[in-house]
C-alpha cells in the first residue's frame, strides 16, 4: 500500500465505526499507550476537549468492543478482535498523509450529514461542561 492509498479494510472500519474525528483522536490518544488507564477528564485534558463529549466517545468505543472499562471511571485500549490492533495501528499510521481524505470520509457519510442537520436544532441544557 502506497501512502496516497487507503486499503478496504480501513475505508470500512471508518464508515462502520467512525463518527467523528473526536471519536478517532480518542481513539488515537488511548491506542497510543494500550497498557494505560485513562479517565474521561485525562483525555479531554490531553485533547482539549470537554469531560462531557469524552465520556460519550468512550462508552462508544467501549461498546464497540474497542476499549475496557477497568475501573468505574478508567478505560484502557484493548480490542476484543486482535486484528483490529493491526488496523487500527496501521490508520495512525497513515493518518498524518491521509488526514484530508479521512476526515472527509467521516464527514461525507449520510448518516453523519443528517445528524449534524438534525442537531443543528437541539436545545442542550444538560451540556454544562462547555
Amino acid at each position: 500500500m502506497t501512502s496516497k492509498q487507503i486499503s478496504p479494510e480501513i475505508s470500512q472500519f471508518i464508515h462502520e465505526r467512525i463518527q467523528s474525528v473526536e471519536q478517532l483522536d480518542v481513539l488515537f490518544l488511548l491506542a497510543r499507550d494500550p497498557s494505560r488507564l485513562w479517565t474521561a477528564e485525562q483525555v479531554a485534558s490531553e485533547l482539549r476537549s470537554t469531560p462531557t463529549s469524552i465520556r460519550r466517545w468512550l462508552d462508544n468505543l467501549r461498546t464497540q468492543k474497542l476499549l475496557i472499562q477497568n475501573e468505574p471511571f478508567s478505560f484502557v485500549f484493548a480490542p476484543e478482535d486482535p486484528a483490529l490492533v493491526t488496523l487500527i495501528d496501521l490508520l495512525r499510521d497513515i493518518y498524518p498523509q491521509q488526514r484530508v481524505r479521512i476526515i472527509e470520509m467521516i464527514f461525507n457519510k449520510p448518516a453523519f450529514r443528517l445528524e449534524s442537520f438534525a442537531n443543528a436544532f437541539r436545545w442542550r441544557e444538560d451540556d454544562k461542561d462547555g
